[in-house]
C-alpha cells in the first residue's frame, strides 16, 4: 500500500508585513461577516453582534498570547496575532452569548 505524504504546514506569516493582533480579528471579523451574508441574514446578525462585542478594549488577552510568544522566543509573530485574535474572538462570543442567555432560548 502506498505511503500516503502529509500536505505542507499552511504558512502564517508573510516576512514582509507581519499582521498585529487587530488586524487578525478584523480579518477574522470580515470574512466571518462575509461568508455569514452569504448562508443566511439570521447568521450575519450573529457576527453583527459579535463584531461590536470586539470593538473597544484594550486587547489584553491578544497582547498576553503575542507577549508570551516573544517571551519564549517565539518566530511566528503573525501566527501569534491570529492566535491571540482567536482568544479574543472566543472571549467577545461567550460575552455576547452569556448576555444573550439571560433573555432567550436561542443561545441554551
Amino acid at each position: 500500500m502506498p505511503r500516503l505524504s502529509k500536505p505542507p504546514p499552511r504558512e502564517l506569516e508573510d516576512p514582509v508585513i507581519p499582521l498585529t493582533a487587530d488586524e487578525a480579528l478584523q480579518e477574522l471579523l470580515d470574512e466571518g461577516r462575509a461568508r455569514a451574508a452569504a448562508i443566511d441574514p439570521e447568521h450575519a446578525r450573529l457576527w453583527a453582534a459579535l463584531s461590536a462585542a470586539t470593538e473597544g478594549g484594550k486587547r489584553f488577552r491578544p497582547a498576553l498570547v503575542v507577549a508570551a510568544h516573544d517571551a519564549l522566543g517565539g518566530t511566528r509573530p503573525t501566527a501569534a496575532a491570529v492566535v491571540g485574535a482567536a482568544v479574543e474572538l472566543l472571549r467577545s462570543d461567550r460575552l455576547h452569548c452569556s448576555g444573550c442567555a439571560m433573555r432567550c432560548m436561542a443561545c441554551r
